[in-house]
């Protein structure tokens, strides 16, 4: 994303997010604890409450009260989090984020919403919420998991399920965004997933995971 938004701190933000490998961690508004000591964490907005080295603080400032290392502009009409969302370098394949989830319920959603986005525009990525979503681009993907979850997509789109499942989805099936027919499956092990879209898995129980 262009530089035009950034008050302060623009060479620090490219010089950190150029050190960043697979993986990503984001630490958001809703975060309960800090992430584990070592982690090279951006924290977005009022999740800077948690920073520690080596991570980096980065908002337009309206839910800390200090000011964060990359001072993003206020009057911009994007989320704190869609500047970061946009700017992740193409070498990361999986998003962590914890403190996301919660909160309003339209912040919640428009979070959802951005992460979407990231998902359609690049392929071969995962993006996981707090142990409880995982979005997963376009392909084809296994996760693990023993217990309730629903399956949805913010579009419209075509899939496939197999595997330890209640109800599984054996040729491709047309759902629509959002559509009910994924609420509420249960899984008892490893699940293959195959979807033309971004989706969503949301776990009713949340636990560890495994994918690829």
């Amino acid at each position: 994303m262009g530089t035009e938004f950034v008050i302060r701190g623009e060479g620090q933000w490219y010089n950190f997010l150029n050190r960043l490998k697979l993986s990503a961690v984001l630490v958001g508004p809703f975060a309960t604890s800090a992430p584990s000591e070592g982690t090279q964490a951006i924290f977005v907005d009022g999740g800077a409450k948690w920073f520690r080295p080596p991570g980096i603080t980065v908002g337009d400032g309206d839910s800390w009260d200090q000011t964060p290392e990359v001072h993003l502009r206020p009057d911009k009409d994007f989320s704190d989090l869609a500047f970061v969302m946009r700017s992740l370098p193409k070498q990361v394949r999986l998003v962590e984020m914890m403190g996301f989830l919660g909160g309003e319920r339209d912040q919640e959603w428009f979070n959802l919403g951005e992460v979407d986005h990231f998902l359609a525009e690049r392929q071969g990525r995962v993006v996981h919420f707090d142990h409880s979503i995982l979005g997963f681009s376009r392909g084809h993907w296994h996760f693990e998991h023993t217990g309730p979850f629903s399956l949805l997509s913010l579009r419209p789109t075509q899939f496939e399920l197999e595997g330890e499942v209640d109800f599984p989805i054996s040729s491709p099936t047309a759902f629509r965004a959002l559509d009910s027919r994924g609420l509420s499956n249960r899984a008892s092990g490893w699940v293959g997933l195959k979807s033309t879209e971004p989706a969503f898995i949301i776990f009713k129980e949340p636990q560890a995971k495994s994918y690829l």
